[in-house]
This record gives structure tokens, C-alpha cells and sequence, in this order.
């Protein structure tokens, strides 16, 4: 786990293309669920309302944090689970992403 600043920027690369790609998709999944049930107080504590040149899924978006990650080193495929979060505080969902054993991305997730 020596790379692991190398990977959690490996996987914020992923986590973006999956949210600006056309299909809906986990990332933007799980910004636009929380950008509709929780209430615009609490999310001011991680998004500018007042920011017109960052749109509040973006800004969502680029405050995931990485707070756990689980390492299989039997497994070739699923080798490292990195969850992402906008904050317990805020929920207890995670955008879950799933890397093989050279780092490469085999999906992404959402889990609570």
C-alpha cells in the first residue's frame, strides 16, 4: 500500500469520468440522491450554493473523501476496496470503488 496516494488518484480520475459520462452512472447516482434528500442547510457545509462557476454536483463531487479501504491480497480481482464518502455526518452511503491487483479499475459501487 505504498502507492496509496497513487491510487487514490487513480480512483478520483475514475469516480469523476463516471460522473460527467452521459450515462447515469453510480457517482452521479449517489450525488444527485443526496442533493435531493438532504436539506440545503446541512449541505452547505460542503457546497457553495453561492458558487455559479461550480455547479453542487461537482462541488459534491469533488468533497469525496476517502475513509476506508480493505485489502484482499488472495484475490486478483477486487485486490483493494477504497470507499468514498461526502462525510458521515451527512450520510452513511459510500461510492465504493473496486481495483484489481495492479490497480486497474474493475467497478465502482454504492454501498451503506
Amino acid at each position: 500500500m505504498h502507492k496509496l496516494g497513487e491510487f487514490d488518484q487513480r480512483n478520483k480520475i475514475n469516480l469523476e469520468a463516471d460522473f460527467f459520462k452521459e450515462q447515469v452512472g453510480t457517482v452521479k447516482s449517489y450525488v444527485e440522491h443526496h442533493l435531493d434528500v438532504i436539506n440545503k442547510e446541512k449541505l452547505a457545509t460542503i457546497i457553495d450554493f453561492e458558487n455559479k462557476n461550480l455547479a453542487p454536483g461537482t462541488q459534491m463531487l469533488n468533497s469525496l473523501q476517502l475513509v476506508r479501504i480493505r485489502v484482499a491480497p488472495e484475490k486478483k480481482e477486487n485486490y483493494a476496496v477504497f470507499d468514498y464518502s461526502i462525510g458521515r455526518g451527512l450520510s452513511n452511503y459510500l461510492v465504493v470503488v473496486y481495483i484489481d491487483d495492479q490497480g486497474a479499475l474493475c467497478y465502482l459501487g454504492m454501498e451503506s
